[in-house]
């Protein structure tokens, strides 16, 4: 079950930053 969250989190992780990321930049507009 660890490994497979582990698995699920480092594939879905880059989304999310890039998610952040952008969020952040329409916040900064």
């Amino acid at each position: 079950m660890i490994q497979y969250l582990n698995v699920f989190f480092y594939d879905i992780y880059p989304y999310i930053c890039a998610t952040v990321f952008f969020l952040g930049s329409l916040a900064a507009l």
